[in-house]
């Protein structure tokens, strides 16, 4: 009569799957964790660039606002009273149309102060041209906006 070794797993080979299905779940874990902040990042600066491209869209058809009274002469986008917030009014010939304040989301603000963006009325130059950082407020990300004097917008997250 034979007899037939015992058929399954030992407890070492067990132990040491646990152990790597332990230690993978862990990294993805953490992986998971620092995604919904940079998409956050992501979320505030492509606001931001997607704002300043209607703006620049709206200057160069020469829509103008309401309260806006004579010819529109371009769009002027400037940082609000804090580093969470950005400002768009239409400057007008004779009266000037209403300031708009747009604010960042939560967490997120303005690396630093910017110098004005001006969107002039029916041309694609944009006057102020500059590299714009957006950061989360932990230091997590970094949204960077290139805008350049011959009308061109891009965003990256860094």
């Amino acid at each position: 009569m034979r007899i037939k070794p015992a058929q399954g797993f030992t407890l070492i080979e067990l132990m040491i799957t646990v152990a790597i299905g332990i230690v993978m779940v862990g990294g993805g874990l953490a992986a998971y964790r620092g995604a919904g902040e940079r998409e956050e990042g992501k979320l505030a600066g492509l606001g931001f660039q997607t704002n300043l491209k209607s703006f620049q869209q709206k200057a160069f058809a020469g829509e103008k606002p309401v309260g806006c009274l004579g010819t529109l002469e371009d769009f002027r986008i400037e940082v609000g009273a804090g580093l969470g917030s950005y400002i768009v009014k239409a400057e007008c010939s004779l009266v000037d149309g209403p300031e708009t304040e747009f604010e960042l989301i939560q967490g997120v603000e303005f690396d630093a102060i910017f110098s004005d963006l001006i969107f002039y009325t029916l041309k694609s130059e944009i006057g102020g041209a500059q590299t714009i950082v957006i950061n989360s407020a932990e230091g997590n990300y970094t949204y960077e906006i290139t805008v350049e004097a011959s009308g061109v917008i891009q965003g990256e997250l860094l």
